[in-house]
């Protein structure tokens, strides 16, 4: 049949961007082939599979170009205009009967329920032909569909007539046909859907919608190489579906699993566009990291529908399930990298029946959640003179200050505020179209954010495409194909040339850092020379300067089904990722006060590629034997990439108007390349047996082998074994009369995971270049040896045990888990402390460190419906217990306090990310409290009122020791993490919230961000004004002790310690949404399926105890981008 579709013009935007010469063919020489092969595979896949779909079913679509016409003219028009030919008696239609259409219809049998509503009609081929009318009494064929109360089609519903007991199922259009009499009764009944009755009327086609019934029993979940009915699932695992994470309206996925999930926590420490993302992770932290060690080894492993990938390059709206494995049982089957948990993420396909089209888009706005307030300059001047004890600023310089009558030498400007005080828009856009029949699916998405930054020139753009097809090519194999792609863009103001400062961070250091008596722009339209003499942030800001990044994802991923005997199947995976990934800086000159040029202007780019291959088989055997249910999966899979980098440099742009490569002096040149390979190969397999869904038996073993190792310690095996009962199921359970409780189950899991993401090229010799080494008169480039070798660096080794309870109560209407865990993670890289760069290499990490993590999890969830009123609550709660049992013979090392560690952030038996300084009680009063307290002369030679009162470790001691008496203050990992989401809707309102917060953590601000006068001249924020201590009336706990001048270096009121830690807890409110549908009636007339329009708050309130301006998320010196609140209102439309 042809298809009737009607022609639209598109206006098209096409961005055009100059590249140079150099650009174009670094750029072309290394992709461009990539990028062809990626293309032209894509095009193929997409081709097949589309014209698989277009010539293999009937779901085309039409449109009739009026409204209301005859019967006749309908005919007609249809058999001119494709191959359909009608056959019908005369006697048997009115062909002069008027009907009012729709404007398109998805098929045509929605076209012919339409014009013949009491008929039956047979399409053979391309033949229709029209059955003769019904006679009251006479047996006639009923047909309809069956769809959830979300319009999705639904598969398998019964349709049964209780008259005369005929009855069948629907297909996978959610479609079915019986026989019956006008009069009859039919029962449509489906799985977790509330069946309805339908009494036949004259009527011969039926639309028939279920609603959803309250019963968990018989949820399917997501889990390693599959899905399994939650009831039996003996791993500890949480799930979050597509409408959670919708709502939450975050910009980044990771963001929106805040506060969902037990087990599972995230701190956002930034809100920069494009860059603030959520740091996750599951049960505690198992490695160490940062400084020299790989900053995302304790990141979990993320599978994007069975391939590594990244959340954050997701659009939110393609996904349809995330999952996240927590223990041994679930997460084994990942072996190598299932240490710090595994997230699988399922995106959407294709829903059979007719073609659906969604839109959903909003616009809001964003502001800072918190910013700090700085006192005004007149205020800095007369608290300058307190804390340098001279008089810098006479009163009459102080009173033209704040008369502002010499503009010239000062000014009042508030530096933070101008940088971030600002509303910044933002604006999502996602558009989605997916249908099918039983042989082929589809969805076809686009998506679109575009963000602005609280600073000026600071914006993030990102675009997703996505296609996923489902093509069952014979009646035993299926193509499941997946082809997205992704690009990014960050725009981001930079420092000038010449100042010692990193890019918009420092930019922002710099604006907490200058008090506001330095003027920005002098009255000639100057702009100031601030403290250090190199201007100001926002004579950077204004400037030419930028920083560009840009990020491009192209991805095909390809899975073939093929089912060899029945409950045998084989599947083949394979996927392939292109990542492009450049960076452009140019620093500009900018002109300040009295001519001041500052300078050079410099010039820099870098481009970071890299390719993934996977390729994964595997063999899924499943036997039913009366109540036996036996599971066998066997597995291998094959990883590889390919990363390259390259860094150009040079000064002197000569025109500021093209800042490239081209148009700077080639004279200090740098040029900078590195690159790695990387390759993974592994084989598993999984046992599962269940006795009458009763006794559950789980095992799992997998070896890795990981290119990262030296060959003797490549390889390793990572068992698992689970156990489930579920009680529930036993027959003394069922007489005692308890059917209120729907199913409990004990379940319990031990096995052993890895983490193998210690870096490349570990255990081998690394080589530098770009070392001088002089021969006779001359220096001679060459290389030389920067890391020493370690054959012996393998897997860190985790042992993961588990044991948990979970229940179901009245059918899911209320449900309750509890799990406790315990992870000994054993081989923990870290570097001796003991070895020293002295000898002329890094010294490597080796596998000596040990460390545990242990807490409980809890989860309680309720959902109900009165009436039209239905609502639902769900709570988690985890607590996090983390210490370290060792750091190896080179860095266990006894301290004078008795603690054994490095002497700086780790030691045995206490956590990691701890805070180690010294104990304070106070501050001193007065210089009587100075003489009568402990001797601090090492740490403070000359103590005054207002400094701080530190104490030994032991009250016996007369003084304070600076090495001694420092000791364990608190941790940066928290304690406890809760969520708490409330949902509800009534009858055309809906509403949500979710709450989310974490307790027993500690933060801290520091340098900028926490010290007034900072560097001599640094700001003076108003809780340090009104919080100091003040000499005329003392007190001995002042929210900032006695204000004074502070060197770059720390000193003896600023060395860490219990006085500046800060109690981090929070209460935040993730997420508030009101939306509104509108009536069907309205939807109807304006021919669309559902219209809802809603309004989204995000991060509007956090409860705390930080210090005023400060998010409590945000631990910092002062280079900062603050968490952002968004209020927005969008809409949803299903056409």
């Amino acid at each position: 049949m042809k298809e009737y579709i009607l022609n639209q013009q598109s206006s098209i935007k096409i961005m055009k961007k100059t590249l140079s010469k150099e650009e174009i063919c670094n750029y072309f020489t290394y992709s461009s082939q990539i990028w062809r092969r990626l293309l032209i595979l894509s095009m193929f896949v997409c081709s097949m599979s589309l014209y698989s779909m277009l010539f293999s079913q009937q779901n085309d679509l039409l449109n009739i170009s009026t409204q209301v016409r005859t019967i006749r003219a309908i005919i007609e028009q249809v058999e001119q205009d494709s191959p359909y030919v009608f056959f019908y008696n005369h006697n048997d239609i009115d062909l002069d009967r008027e009907v009012k259409l729709k404007l398109s219809y998805s098929s045509i049998q929605d076209l012919l329920s339409d014009l013949f509503p009491l008929q039956n009609y047979e399409i053979v081929k391309y033949k229709i032909v029209i059955l003769p009318l019904i006679k009251v009494g006479d047996k006639r064929s009923v047909k309809g569909v069956v769809y959830d109360d979300e319009g999705q089609a639904v598969l398998g519903a019964t349709v049964l007539n209780r008259d005369t007991g005929n009855g069948t199922i629907t297909d996978d259009t959610g479609s079915f046909e019986v026989v019956g009499l006008k009069g009859d009764t039919l029962d449509i009944s489906y799985v977790g859907f509330h069946k309805v009755q339908l009494p036949l009327t004259d009527k011969l086609n039926y639309k028939i919608y279920l609603a959803e019934e309250l019963n968990a029993l018989d949820e399917v979940v997501v889990v390693g190489y599959g899905t399994q009915k939650k009831i039996n699932v003996i791993g500890a695992m949480s799930s979050i579906y597509a409408n959670l994470l919708s709502n939450g309206g975050a910009s980044q996925v990771s963001n929106s699993l805040a506060g969902q999930m037990a087990g599972v926590t995230v701190v956002q420490r930034s809100g920069q566009p494009g860059i603030g993302v959520g740091e996750i992770r599951v049960r505690g932290v198992g490695t160490f990291y940062g400084g020299n060690l790989n900053p995302n080894k304790a990141d979990p492993l993320v599978l994007v529908d069975g391939v590594v990938g990244d959340l954050n390059d997701l659009n939110a709206d393609d996904i349809y399930n995330i999952t996240v494995l927590k223990d041994a049982a679930s997460a084994s089957i990942y072996g190598a990298r299932a240490a710090n948990g595994v997230i699988l993420v399922t995106t959407k396909i294709g829903s059979p029946g007719k073609v659906n089209i969604s839109y959903s888009g909003n616009v809001g706005w964003s502001r800072a959640t918190e910013l700090p307030k700085f006192v005004d300059s007149w205020e800095w001047a007369s608290l300058y003179n307190e804390a340098s004890g001279h008089t810098i600023y006479s009163p009459e310089e102080i009173l033209s200050i704040k008369n502002n009558t010499n503009p010239y030498r000062f000014g009042n400007v508030h530096y933070l505020d101008r940088v971030l005080n600002h509303t910044a828009f933002q604006t999502t856009h996602d558009l989605s179209i997916n249908g099918g029949n039983q042989v082929n699916k589809y969805l076809i998405s686009f998506g679109y954010l575009s963000q602005d930054g609280l600073v000026q020139g600071n914006d993030f753009e990102k675009y997703n495409f996505r296609v996923n097809l489902a093509n069952q090519l014979t009646d035993r194999m299926k193509l499941t194909s997946r082809i997205s792609g992704f690009k990014s863009r960050i725009d981001e103001p930079a420092e000038s040339g010449g100042e010692d400062i990193a890019g918009m961070l420092g930019l922002i250091q710099q604006a907490v850092r200058i008090p506001a008596i330095y003027p920005a722009v002098l009255p000639s339209g100057e702009y100031g020379l601030g403290p250090t003499l190199q201007g100001t942030p926002i004579s950077s800001i204004e400037s030419a300067s930028f920083y560009k990044n840009e990020k491009t994802i192209g991805e095909i991923n390809l899975t073939l089904d093929y089912k060899i005997l029945k409950g045998l199947d084989l599947s083949f995976v394979g996927a392939y990722r292109y990542t492009d990934v450049d960076e452009r800086k140019y620093r500009a000159t900018q002109l300040l006060e009295g001519g001041l040029e500052s300078g050079p202007s410099t010039i820099q780019k870098s481009s970071a590629k890299d390719t993934y291959y996977t390729f994964q088989a595997l063999l899924n055997y499943e036997l039913n034997l009366n109540k036996n249910h036996l599971n066998f999966l066997a597995g291998y899979s094959w990883e590889e990439k390919k990363y390259r980098y390259l860094y150009v440099y040079r000064d002197q742009v000569y025109d500021s108007s093209k800042p490239d490569l081209s148009t700077a002096s080639p004279n200090n040149q740098r040029n900078e390349s590195a690159g790695y390979d990387w390759a993974m190969q592994s084989f598993f397999g999984r046992l599962r047996y269940n006795f009458d869904e009763r006794y559950l038996l789980e095992m799992t073993l997998r070896n890795d082998g990981s290119s990262r190792f030296a060959p003797e310690n490549q390889y390793a095996l990572f068992p698992s074994i689970g156990i489930g009962w579920r009680i529930s199921e036993e027959q003394f359970f069922k007489d005692a009369n308890l059917s209120w409780l729907s199913s409990l189950k004990l379940r319990s899991s031990l096995g052993r995971l890895g983490n193998e993401n210690s870096g490349d090229y570990t255990s081998r010799l690394l080589y530098q270049s770009g070392y001088d080494y002089p021969f006779g008169n001359e220096l001679q480039t060459g290389v030389a040896i920067v890391q020493g070798r370690d054959e012996s660096r393998g897997w860190e080794k985790t042992k993961s045990f588990d044991v948990g309870v979970e229940s179901i109560l009245w059918n899911g209407m209320l449900s309750f888990n509890f799990s406790y865990y315990y992870k000994r993670t054993t081989g923990v890289l870290n570097k001796p402390s003991t070895i020293s760069w002295v000898w002329g290499l890094d010294p490597a990490a080796r596998n000596s460190g040990m460390l545990e993590n242990k807490g409980v999890e809890f989860e309680l969830a309720h959902q109900n419906s009165i009436r039209k009123f239905k609502y639902d609550i769900h709570f988690n709660l985890s607590t996090i217990h983390n210490k370290v049992l060792s750091l190896g013979t080179n860095s266990d090392i006894l301290q004078p306090n008795g603690m054994r560690g490095n002497g700086t952030d780790l030691f045995v038996g206490y956590p990691i990310h701890m805070y180690y300084g010294y104990r304070t009680d106070g501050v001193f009063l007065d210089q009587a409290d100075i003489d009568s307290w402990y001797d601090q002369s090492a740490i403070n030679p000359n103590p005054q009122p207002g400094d701080l009162r530190y104490l030994p470790l032991d009250r016996n001691d007369k003084s304070v020791d600076p090495i001694k008496d420092r000791s364990y203050l608190g941790s940066r990992i928290p304690k406890v993490t809760y969520g708490l989401r409330f949902g509800a809707s009534y009858q055309n309102f809906d509403f949500s919230i979710l709450f989310q917060g974490i307790s027993k953590v500690k933060g801290r601000l520091d340098n900028y961000a926490g010290f007034a006068f900072k560097s001599e001249v640094g700001n003076v924020q108003r809780w340090q004004q009104k919080g100091a201590f003040n000499p005329d009336a003392p007190i001995r706990y002042p929210a900032y002790p006695r204000l004074e001048q502070l060197p770059n270096v720390e000193s003896a009121n600023t060395y860490l310690s219990d006085y500046w830690l800060l109690d981090a807890s929070y209460l935040r409110i993730k997420h508030i949404r009101l939306g509104y549908t509108l009536a069907q009636s309205i939807t109807n007339k304006i021919k669309l399926e559902k219209v809802n329009f809603y309004l989204l708050a995000v991060n509007p309130f956090t409860f705390h105890n930080y210090p005023d301006g400060w998010d409590p998320e945000i631990n910092t010196s002062g280079d900062f981008y603050p968490i952002l609140k968004t209020y927005s209102l969008g809409v949803n439309i299903q056409f």
